[in-house]
C-alpha cells in the first residue's frame, strides 16, 4: 500500500495566470500615469525600487512578488508617459495654433497616402509625416519633431492611393493646425484620438505645388512598409477586377480593414442597422486565416512543429498586412499563445491567454487601455 496521500486532480491540472497580476499591474501604471501624470523621474524610481526588492529580500517572497508588480506597472505607466505626456519644447505641436499658422515644414513620409472622400466633400489625398523641422525667414532649418497628419485638397494630385510612398522626403508649405479638442462633453475627441495614435498637429495644404519632393534614401524598414501597401493594393485590385464596386469596397474591409473606399450611402446604412460592426476584422477573421493555415499544413503532411512555426508566421504576415487594429493583435497574439503551448506540449489556461494577449495589446500602444473597442473584443 502506498503511504504517499492521494492526488486532487482538479489541483493538479488546475492551471495558473501569472500573467494576470502583470496585467492589472500595466493597467494600473497606465490609469495612474493618464490621470496623474507625475513626472517621469517618478517611474524611474518606481523601477529601481521593484528592480532592488528581490535583491534586498531574496528569501521574502511576497517582496519579492509585490517588487516585480510594482516594477512591472512602472514599465508600462513610464511608456504611456512617453506616448502621452505633453511633448517638449521644440516639438513641432507647440507650433501649431487652433487657426493655423504658415509653415514651411520639412519631414519624411512615414505612411503611404490614402484618399479620403466624402459626399459633396473636395477629394483630399492624406499621409503621414515625421516632421524633421521647419524653415525660418532666412531658410535655416529649425529643428521641430514631431508626426502630422498632412492634408491635400487639391484635385489635380492623381486620385490614387501611394502618391507619396513611406520614406519620401518632402518640403511642404500649408498651415499648421492643432486640432479642437471635444465640443461637448462625451462627444468624440478628435485630438485625443490623433493624439493617441502619435499625431500631434495637421497640416493642411493647398496646392501640389506647395509640396516638393526632395532625394533621399529609403531604409530597410520603409521599404518594408512600401511593401506592404503593395501587397494590400494588389489585393484590392484582385478584388475590384472579380466583383462590382460596392462587393469590392465591403470585401476589403472585411478582410483588410480599409473603409477609405466604402460608399457613404453603404457606410450609413450598416450605421443604421447596428451592424458597422461586422466591417471590423477582429477574432472571427484570425479563426478563419488560423483553421485554414492549420488544416493546409496537415493536409500537406507536415509535422505538427514545423507547421505550428509556419501556422505563427502567417498569423503575424496576416497582422501586418493589415491594419493591426487591437481586435486583431489580440485574437493574432492569443492564437500564438496557444500555438506555443501546444509546440511546448503545455497548457495554457484561457485566462492567462487572454492577459498575455491584452498586455501585447498595451505594450503595441498603450493608451489602448481607454479604448473602448479594444476591451469590447476581449469582452466577445
Amino acid at each position: 500500500m502506498s503511504l504517499e496521500p492521494p492526488i486532487n486532480e482538479s489541483a493538479a491540472h488546475r492551471l495558473r495566470a501569472p500573467a494576470a497580476p502583470l496585467l492589472l499591474a500595466a493597467g494600473t501604471g497606465i490609469a495612474f500615469d493618464r490621470w496623474q501624470d507625475p513626472p517621469v523621474a517618478v517611474w524611474w524610481g518606481l523601477l529601481i525600487a521593484g528592480a532592488l526588492a528581490p535583491a534586498l529580500s531574496p528569501r521574502d517572497g511576497f517582496r519579492a512578488t509585490l517588487g516585480l508588480l510594482i516594477g512591472w506597472g512602472a514599465v508600462f505607466g513610464g511608456w504611456h508617459h512617453a506616448w502621452w505626456s505633453d511633448p517638449p519644447v521644440d516639438h513641432i505641436y507647440h507650433r501649431s495654433t487652433l487657426a493655423g499658422e504658415l509653415v514651411t515644414a520639412v519631414g519624411r513620409v512615414s505612411e503611404p497616402s490614402w484618399i479620403r472622400q466624402r459626399p459633396g466633400d473636395t477629394p483630399q489625398t492624406i499621409w503621414l509625416l515625421d516632421c524633421i523641422g521647419v524653415l525660418d525667414d532666412g531658410q535655416q532649418l529649425v529643428a521641430s519633431p514631431g508626426r502630422l497628419r498632412v492634408q491635400c485638397d487639391d484635385v489635380a494630385l492623381p486620385m490614387r492611393p501611394g502618391v507619396f510612398l513611406a520614406g519620401d522626403q518632402l518640403t511642404l508649405v500649408g498651415r499648421l493646425v492643432r486640432p479642437a479638442p471635444a465640443g461637448n462633453p462625451g462627444c468624440f475627441d478628435y485630438r485625443n484620438w490623433l493624439r493617441s495614435q502619435g499625431v500631434e498637429a495637421l497640416l493642411r495644404v493647398e496646392t501640389q505645388t506647395s509640396i516638393t519632393r526632395v532625394p533621399a534614401e529609403v531604409s530597410v524598414a520603409d521599404q518594408f512598409t512600401n511593401w506592404r501597401f503593395r501587397l494590400r493594393q494588389a489585393a484590392v485590385q484582385e478584388l475590384q477586377t472579380s466583383t462590382d464596386a460596392t462587393t469590392a469596397a465591403v470585401a476589403e474591409a472585411l478582410l483588410l480593414g480599409t473603409r477609405s473606399q466604402l460608399p457613404e450611402d453603404i457606410r450609413q446604412a450598416f450605421i443604421a442597422s447596428g451592424m458597422l460592426h461586422v466591417l471590423a476584422i477582429s477574432g472571427v477573421n484570425v479563426a478563419v486565416i488560423w483553421w485554414g493555415l492549420i488544416r493546409l499544413f496537415r493536409a500537406l503532411g507536415v509535422s505538427l512543429r514545423t507547421s505550428g512555426i509556419w501556422v505563427i508566421a502567417g498569423l503575424l504576415g496576416y497582422a501586418w498586412l493589415t491594419d493591426a487594429n487591437p481586435p486583431i493583435v489580440r485574437a493574432v497574439a492569443f492564437a500564438i499563445v496557444l500555438q506555443l503551448a501546444e509546440l511546448s506540449g503545455r497548457r495554457v489556461s484561457a485566462l492567462q491567454g487572454m492577459s498575455l494577449a491584452a498586455l501585447v495589446v498595451l505594450a503595441r500602444n498603450p493608451t489602448d487601455l481607454f479604448n473602448p473597442g479594444a476591451w469590447l473584443s476581449f469582452l466577445s
